[in-house]
């Protein structure tokens, strides 16, 4: 996983979980507190994700329950990190242009796997993803 996905999933844990939780999953896996995050840095997954699945289990949470929250909140943090991509003026348009971005990152990042959010409108204001 990407550094750039890592780096705002730490901020989005130091948020909802405080900086104690957050800091202690990452010293678990030998990752400073101060560590910055590249975007072409490559995370492994089972770290990636094995610092939530440490908060939930400190926090005594499911893992449904911490990717829920985390997902809701991953939102605000994006937006504070990439202000640009939140400048449209409805859903559809932001999806469209997450979709272009991934196509882009996938070409200039070598190892980069974003999502491909494809989307096609089917009427005014509906679209099927």
């Amino acid at each position: 996983m990407k550094g750039t996905i890592v780096s705002a999933w730490v901020n989005t844990c130091r948020d909802l979980y405080g900086e104690e939780i957050t800091n202690e999953a990452l010293a678990y896996y030998n990752i400073s507190k101060d560590k910055i995050f590249t975007p072409f840095e490559d995370v492994e997954d089972r770290i990636a994700l094995g610092i939530l699945e440490y908060i939930g289990d400190k926090l005594g949470k499911s893992s449904d329950e911490v990717w829920r929250t985390m997902g809701n909140h991953n939102i605000a943090t994006y937006s504070k990190i990439y202000p640009a991509f939140f400048r449209y003026k409805n859903l559809y348009s932001f999806l469209q242009a997450m979709y272009d971005i991934h196509v882009i990152v996938t070409k200039r990042i070598t190892g980069a796997k974003p999502p491909i959010l494809g989307i096609k409108p089917v009427g005014k204001y509906t679209a099927h993803m």
